[in-house]
């Protein structure tokens, strides 16, 4: 997926092994999505390239996403 291709992104948050983490999705206009999860190495590379990348995009979602709970709806951070 190309940085133009990004329509929007989203985060969840999950509970693995007594654990919390987060899960960021992030889709093209054409119905396919790249979901990256807290757990992965690598993950803070990646977010850290989407606030680069995405213009507009708040300088404090990644906080605002860390805040959720298993039970809230995704949090859209970004659309086109």
């Amino acid at each position: 997926m190309e940085w133009s291709d990004i329509y929007c992104v989203s985060c969840y948050a999950f509970e693995l092994d007594g654990a919390h983490w987060l899960g960021v999705v992030v889709d093209d206009d054409g119905g396919n999505f790249i979901e990256l999860l807290s757990v992965w190495p690598g993950f803070a590379d990646a977010t850290a390239a989407l606030s680069r990348h995405l213009p507009g995009i708040d300088s404090q979602w990644l906080v605002r996403a860390q805040e959720l709970t298993e039970d809230d709806e995704p949090l859209v951070v970004w659309q086109r």
